[in-house]
């Protein structure tokens, strides 16, 4: 994988504790600069548009413009712009509304900082990412109710193989 000299990120979540704790995680890695910060989608898509960042760390649940349909708008206007969704939450149903959306990878906020930079790195170079902590979910367990459907399988298959879901 080759990675970019410098990798510009934006960061939008509606709390300013997180902005603020992930402004000083990456700031560890002398290789990301944060160029911006937006509490909403909409700030976060006007942000986008004019600053063009390399990655968009992008929060789902937000007043407002919901990270989802601000990556929507952020994948359509800028589409040099990788989007990482950035979530606490968990459920297939929201990582496949994700992809769906447009952004290369998906990360919990309570990933390593190393995998965070991991998951930077990659989609920053045009791949995808799904943090590791998800996989096993996707896994066929006794509880039928847990399988993937066909389309979720495909995407993800997708993503295994490298493929791009901007399109």
């Amino acid at each position: 994988m080759r990675v970019p000299a410098e990798i510009t990120c934006l960061i939008v979540d509606d709390h300013e504790v997180v902005r603020e704790g992930l402004r000083l995680s990456l700031s560890r890695a002398p290789h990301i600069r944060v160029i911006g910060e937006a509490a909403d989608g909409a700030s976060a898509v006007a942000l986008a548009e004019r600053r063009r960042p390399d990655v968009v760390i992008m929060d789902v649940r937000m007043p407002g413009m919901d990270g989802l349909e601000a990556t929507k708008e952020i994948t359509e206007k800028a589409p040099g712009v990788a989007v990482l969704i950035f979530t606490a939450y968990s459920e297939r149903s929201l990582l496949t509304r994700g992809l769906e959306s447009g952004a290369k990878g998906y990360i919990l906020k309570e990933a390593p900082h190393d995998t965070l930079l991991r998951a930077i790195e990659k989609v920053a170079n045009g791949e995808s990412f799904i943090d590791p902590a998800l996989m096993p979910s996707f896994l066929p367990g006794k509880d039928q109710g847990d399988m993937l459907t066909g389309r979720e399988r495909e995407i993800l298959q997708l993503l295994a193989d490298g493929m791009s879901n901007a399109d």
